[in-house]
């Protein structure tokens, strides 16, 4: 069984080109809802993850999956390039072990010289546009398909036959996807999928690792965040096409999920 590339979604959210120093770029004990793409100009640069420290090469690319806690810090000035993004089908916890921690992209990873493009014409002051933009998504897929085949084979196909089990769950999942701005009452998915509500709790939060509930209120805010950075729709349309029922509640989910505002979150060139 493979990953299902239909189901395979992501969304970018941003991506720029900044100076890091010392004082502005000291993070402890981040965990991100959405996923990170780096590339710095310079040595010195350096992260923590389960209480290993590792430094970040000059020019060599990585990634920090969703859910990875880390800290991070640099000694110096340094130019750096990030792509921040949301990934949207890697369901199963097996498959989810395969982006458990920092991620080292091979040496002859092939699109540096486009990311170097996006650094430069950042740098330059060109805005965020469909040029920038198509070139970061591409990236992005490029970076995850690289990683992957740097793994041993057996590895993978360990990790993903373990994603057998949410066969039965996918029409309720697809679903959510689908109609994020509806209600989803878990009855309903429930009988998408032929269970009892117990069961197909149960078995979701087996499978994908969250209750439907937190599942849903993940991808509603993931969807947010990026109706944030990538349109000008006012933050009440942003909580209404995201699903959530007022701008009060919306507001307060992301900021307890995120860690800041809608509002600060869109003004926030990271």
């Amino acid at each position: 069984m493979a990953i299902d590339l239909d189901d395979l979604n992501i969304q970018l959210l941003t991506s720029n080109f900044l100076e890091i120093t010392p004082d502005d770029w000291e993070m402890s004990g981040i965990e991100s809802r959405f996923w990170r793409f780096y590339i710095n100009s310079d040595d010195g640069v350096s992260v923590e993850i389960g209480g290993v420290t590792a430094s970040l090469s000059a020019g060599q690319a990585y990634i920090i999956p969703a859910g990875v806690k880390f800290s991070a810090f640099t000694d110096r000035t340094v130019g750096q390039l990030f792509i921040h993004f949301d990934v949207h089908g890697l369901y199963s916890p097996g498959v989810r072990e395969l982006f458990s921690g920092l991620i080292s992209l091979p040496a002859s990873f092939p699109l540096l010289e486009s990311a170097w493009d996006i650094a430069l014409r950042r740098q330059a002051g060109e805005p965020a546009n469909m040029i920038t933009r198509a070139q970061a998504l591409g990236i992005v897929y490029c970076a995850l398909g690289s990683y992957l085949r740097s793994l041993p084979y057996e590895r993978i196909e360990r990790c993903v036959s373990q994603s057998m089990v949410i066969e039965p769950l996918m029409p309720a999942v697809r679903y959510i996807e689908a109609h994020l701005a509806e209600p989803l009452p878990i009855r309903v998915l429930a009988e998408m999928c032929f269970m009892s509500e117990g069961h197909f709790i149960r078995q979701f939060r087996a499978g994908i690792g969250h209750t439907p509930v937190q599942y849903i209120l993940e991808r509603r805010v993931s969807y947010a965040a990026h109706l944030l950075h990538t349109t000008l729709k006012s933050i009440d349309i942003v909580a209404a096409e995201s699903g959530f029922g007022s701008r009060f509640y919306f507001h307060r989910v992301f900021t307890r999920m995120v860690g800041i505002s809608p509002g600060q979150y869109r003004r926030s060139p990271r």
